[in-house]
């Protein structure tokens, strides 16, 4: 069995324990409720960093084409001329996280989480180059500008293990359904004509999703109570998981990609149905790899806390 599913399976069997240990949990909570019990919500906003390693390697992929240069007055005398644009894309694939998160305290140890986020990570750069275009060489403005996302609903269960003054110290342990993950990938050519006017533009897009993800935290996190009802808090945690997933593309999913030059390879392409990046010492080859994600990661999260 491969890793993956290894992997797959452990995860399964700790999701199945996680069930067992809340159905036993919710029992004692409910019994144990007391004076202390009331709810609070958290706005909290901070960063996920997930190991999205194949997906850098999208960033930095290079577009490579090869187009005609006309001779002055003989057509036998045209040339083909290869280019090559280097990816601008600059920035890693951390990316910002906002989450709205109810919290039913049951007694003054234990919490049961309800929670909505999401996450988002854009990259973009741009720069100068010339390529092949109608007969001649073209000076071009080039840009690109990367996002991915998702929107998660979480559950899960606080211990507040123990308080100093007015910090209040816990750990967290909860379920997460990541669902909605979109990539999309914008670039525009800008042509230039004469006294550097702009002469035209072509514009590619591409859009890839993916199906749901499970994953799973492990956190630990700090609260500060300024008084009854409000309070500010910290929590850092790990998100493991499940499985990798790719990103589901079709070449319809591509959009103007064929009105650029006479042969162009793009950073990215469809590899039976999956997003491939442009790899390889040559680009011209054409050599595309599936794109593998991995959304295993670190995440801080910055909290303002009102209880009712």
């Amino acid at each position: 069995m491969k890793l993956a599913g290894v992997m797959t399976v452990i995860f399964r069997k700790i999701s199945l324990l996680y069930t067992v240990l809340w159905g036993l949990l919710m029992p004692t909570m409910l019994y144990a409720a007391s004076e202390d019990e009331h709810w609070s919500v958290s706005i909290q906003i901070g960063a996920h960093a997930p190991q999205l390693t194949d997906l850098q390697k999208l960033y930095q992929a290079p577009t490579w084409g090869v187009g005609t240069i006309e001779g002055e007055n003989d057509q036998e005398a045209n040339t083909s001329e290869e280019f090559i644009i280097e990816s601008p894309l600059q920035g890693n694939t951390v990316g910002a996280k906002t989450s709205l998160t109810f919290h039913w305290h049951a007694n003054n140890k234990h919490s049961i989480i309800f929670g909505l986020g999401t996450w988002e990570s854009t990259v973009f750069g741009n720069q100068t180059e010339e390529l092949p275009q109608q007969g001649s060489l073209r000076e071009i403005f080039y840009e690109r500008r990367a996002k991915m996302s998702y929107t998660e609903l979480s559950t899960g269960w606080r211990y507040d293990a123990f308080s100093f003054q007015k910090l209040n110290f816990y750990t967290r342990l909860s379920l997460h359904e990541v669902f909605d993950l979109d990539y999309r990938d914008d670039t525009v050519f800008t042509f230039f004509g004469n006294d550097n006017i702009v002469d035209f533009r072509r514009i590619v897009v591409m859009q890839a999703q993916t199906a749901s993800l499970l994953m799973g935290e492990l956190g630990l996190g700090v609260e500060w109570e300024f008084n009854k009802w409000f309070g500010i808090g910290f929590e850092g945690a790990y998100l493991f998981a499940e499985r990798r997933m790719q990103l589901k593309l079709s070449n319809d999913d591509i959009k103007g990609r064929s009105t650029v030059t006479e042969v162009t390879y793009f950073p990215y392409q469809a590899i039976d149905g999956q997003v491939g990046y442009l790899t390889g010492a040559n680009p011209g080859e054409g050599i595309y790899k599936t794109a593998n994600l991995d959304f295993s990661g670190w995440q801080v999260l910055f909290s303002l806390n009102i209880k009712y």
